[in-house]
């Protein structure tokens, strides 16, 4: 017997656009920073750390409790007032080639750092590139990185959020890193 328009409504769960934002995945817990006017999950069981902020507005840092070299920071810089949009760096495929070409040192002799462009996308209002870094003799490490502008209300400011792990922790950690990125949110 089919239900009626009223009886479907009732067994519906009703979602503000406003409650959907506010919770996390599985796994994870959001954390906000209202002064800074940002929004980033973060796994559950993850430690919250800040850095040393001298020239810089704000460092945050979230990582395992286990001894890993597995993070996601929140770095946040003043912008001189020419920049007030992304795009005021360039499109996101030129900047992340000169990011990344900015990196590589394997055409040294002897090779440095190799750096690898692995995608790049702009979306929701932020620059995301994927890339890998690797030390002659080290591990490869995978890079996933968030880029967006934001104001206070007095100055604009330069939100870099970079997730890192080792391609041996790939299995462990890369959807969760990518995952934290991705979620960062500018209010």
């Amino acid at each position: 017997m089919p239900l009626s328009l009223a009886a479907a409504l009732l067994h519906l769960r009703i979602v503000s656009p406003v409650q959907a934002l506010e919770e996390a995945p599985d796994g994870f817990r959001i954390y906000s920073d209202d002064a800074n006017k940002y929004r980033i999950f973060i796994p559950q069981d993850w430690q919250v750390g800040t850095g040393d902020t001298k020239g810089i507005k704000s460092l945050i840092a979230f990582y395992p409790e286990e001894a890993s070299t597995s993070n996601v920071s929140v770095l946040i810089t003043g912008l001189g007032p020419d920049f007030t949009r992304l795009e005021s760096f360039g499109k996101v495929d030129d900047f992340a080639e000169t990011l990344v070409s900015g990196l590589d040192r394997s055409w040294q002799r002897p090779p440095g750092v190799a750096a690898k462009l692995v995608d790049t996308k702009s979306a929701n209002g932020l620059y995301y590139i994927e890339y890998t870094l690797q030390k002659p003799g080290e591990s490869r490490r995978h890079i996933y990185t968030a880029m967006g502008i934001g104001n206070n209300g007095w100055v604009n400011r330069l939100f870099t959020v970079t997730g890192q792990f080792l391609e041996e922790e790939s299995e462990r950690y890369n959807s969760i890193i990518e995952k934290a990125v991705r979620s960062f949110r500018l209010s």
